[in-house]
């Protein structure tokens, strides 16, 4: 909303808009964006909960299910996946 204000547009245009350049709307690349720093901290060895915390997820669960949700794999499989490599 505060983005929207400041160049003059309604926050409903302004997603239209973000969404037409970029593919998704602004919160669905928010949370790509951090799911992305999430894989970073797990391959760093750091535990769910912790990158949950550093990430500021509501709580360790709910990044796992939208770390499923978008990489199609769960944070244990990855883990397993990552440490096979």
């Amino acid at each position: 909303e505060e983005l929207a204000a400041h160049v003059h547009v309604s926050k409903y245009y302004l997603i239209r808009l973000f969404k037409s350049a970029v593919g998704v709307t602004p919160n669905q690349y928010y949370i790509q964006a951090k799911l992305s720093k999430a894989k970073e901290g797990l391959q760093m060895g750091f535990s769910p909960t912790e990158v949950a915390t550093e990430l500021n997820f509501n709580d360790q669960s709910y990044m796992c299910r939208q770390f499923k949700r978008l990489m199609g794999i769960s944070v244990t499989d990855y883990l397993d996946h990552y440490h096979k490599i």
